[in-house]
């Protein structure tokens, strides 16, 4: 593979890697609290959050496709490569935990978005038809368990990260 095509791949892995990961960051750290901040519980809340996440969702499972087709030819240009499964140095736990961290987050991001985000919905159209405008949502435990898996998310992101850094420094 030619330097300028690996240099390409690698670019596009490092984009890819700051939408996802980054996107988490600024979900949990900036977004989240800052929309708490200025609008308190209620559906004005769970729609900014609801909007975030249509925005957001479909970015990081692109994001995924992008690494996982840009890690595959990364990987197998890499010297340190010496087989699928081949657990023979640093560099090759390093890689292991980190796509052992990846899945993870794709895993926790999909359960995220196949059963809370949806149950979300349905909770805040209920309540729509039910309350006014400013009135709690009425999916405090479903939004606990979202939040907590943005924390568990954001965990396996800095076990990529981290693994990353390991397997580069070989």
């Amino acid at each position: 593979m030619s330097h300028w095509t690996l240099s390409v791949l690698y670019g596009f892995h490092l984009l890819a890697t700051v939408v996802w990961v980054g996107g988490l960051f600024v979900q949990a750290f900036i977004v989240w609290p800052a929309a708490r901040g200025a609008l308190g519980p209620g559906l004005l809340l769970a729609d900014v959050q609801a909007r975030w996440r249509r925005v957001f969702n479909p970015l990081a499972w692109m994001s995924l496709a992008v690494l996982i087709v840009t890690g595959l030819f990364q990987m197998t240009a890499d010297p340190n490569y010496h087989g699928t499964l081949v657990i023979d140095s640093p560099w090759s736990v390093a890689m292991l935990v980190k796509h052992g961290a990846a899945a993870g987050m794709a895993v926790v991001g999909g359960v995220s978005q196949a059963f809370i985000q949806p149950a979300l919905a349905r909770a805040q159209l209920q309540l729509r038809r039910s309350r006014p405008e400013g009135a709690a949502t009425g999916g405090e435990t479903l939004e606990r368990r979202e939040t907590q898996l943005l924390w568990l998310n954001l965990a396996c992101a800095v076990v990529v990260l981290i693994c990353t850094a390991v397997a580069t420094s070989q």
